[in-house]
């Protein structure tokens, strides 16, 4: 039993020390210059954008069908509730100790998607999985890693929806002009701005009030990263779309060796390029 727990501890710390390392290689990239600031701006834009939703279609589409999709109700509850109780928490830190309005979104929405899959495959590397999953390791490691994107999902859903209310802000800002760095200090100034960047459609200022506001609160929920959710959850509960996206060229699955090993090729870079 106690060699078995060493075992499993010095995995997992093998697999803690890889994502570290991960994380190394960005921030010497930096140190070396070789991604500036625009850089790295449009590099987390291209992941929101466009590599996250790749995988959330790829991963979930993949793992989510109309036979488990009951399996998924704890993720989404779970999600829901722990934003619930986060903003909760937060709120009554600011009114108690005077902190920045900033501070709810915060304690309340995790900035990185990626750890938790950049984990999740040293974990399998590793082999510490393979008591728990039994022979099918990379199947449990798929289903794993589409739990992390439920939660993933619903947490970047509300916090697009919800966050302009918490920051006390009309509308979500497409550019967010943050004069900071890594060494700028998280209580230095409160911030006027939401700085949340999300694929904005135009909407011209002759527009009927009520429609503009319509517009806005459809162009805040309804981003890349929701339509990738929503686009996800129809080819996986559709059964003949599934079969069509995920199943082999050999056995039906006309859409998987072109369209769907190319969303699952973007969908690959996401861990790395967020990090």
């Amino acid at each position: 039993m106690s060699s078995t727990l060493l075992v499993s501890t010095l995995d997992a710390l093998q697999a803690s020390i890889s994502v570290l390392i991960t994380l190394g290689y960005g921030l010497i990239a930096a140190r070396l210059g070789m991604v500036r600031e625009g850089t790295a701006r449009d590099v987390a834009s291209l992941c929101r954008n466009i590599f996250l939703p790749a995988l959330l279609i790829t991963d979930i589409g993949s793992q989510l069908d109309h036979h488990n999709v009951l399996d998924y109700a704890p993720i989404f509850t779970w999600s829901i509730a722990y934003t619930v109780v986060s903003i909760t928490l937060g709120k009554a830190a600011v009114h108690l100790f005077g902190l920045p309005t900033w501070t709810v979104i915060a304690v309340t929405f995790n900035n990185s998607t990626s750890l938790p899959l950049l984990l999740t495959s040293s974990l399998l590397e590793t082999g510490v999985l393979g008591e728990l999953a039994g022979d099918d390791i990379r199947e449990t490691v798929a289903r794993t890693k589409s739990y992390f994107l439920i939660n993933s999902l619903v947490s970047k859903v509300l916090v697009f929806a919800i966050g302009p209310t918490l920051f006390g802000e009309q509308a979500i800002t497409k550019h967010s002009p943050m004069e900071s760095d890594e060494e700028t200090s998280l209580l230095s100034r409160p911030i006027s701005t939401c700085p949340l960047d999300v694929v904005m459609v135009d909407i011209d200022s002759k527009t009927p009030r009520i429609i503009r506001r319509l517009l806005k609160k459809t162009n805040t929920f309804f981003n890349p990263i929701t339509w990738g959710g929503v686009i996800a959850i129809i080819i996986g509960l559709v059964p003949g779309l599934h079969h069509a996206v995920f199943a082999p060229s050999n056995e039906g699955g006309f859409l998987n060796a072109w369209l769907t090993s190319s969303l699952r090729n973007m969908g690959t870079l996401f861990s790395g390029m967020e990090v």
